[in-house]
């Protein structure tokens, strides 16, 4: 987390790494409120694993098929 700017409408600024399977995503995203910026770059980058669990399946039934 990290404050973007100062005083009381200040923005912060969230990153989010994740991993799966070896597979690494990273995501930020920016908010006043640090819980909601976090929530955004969580889903943001769920989201993008998402695209590489399907690109993975999809390259596995071309193999396969």
């Amino acid at each position: 987390v990290h404050a973007v700017t100062q005083g009381t409408d200040a923005q912060a600024e969230v990153s989010v790494r994740l991993e799966e399977d070896g597979k690494v995503v990273t995501a930020k995203a920016a908010d006043p409120d640090t819980l909601v910026a976090s929530a955004q770059a969580y889903i943001t980058a769920l989201n993008k694993l998402m695209v590489k669990r399907q690109s993975v399946s999809a390259q596995s039934v071309t193999a396969v098929g």
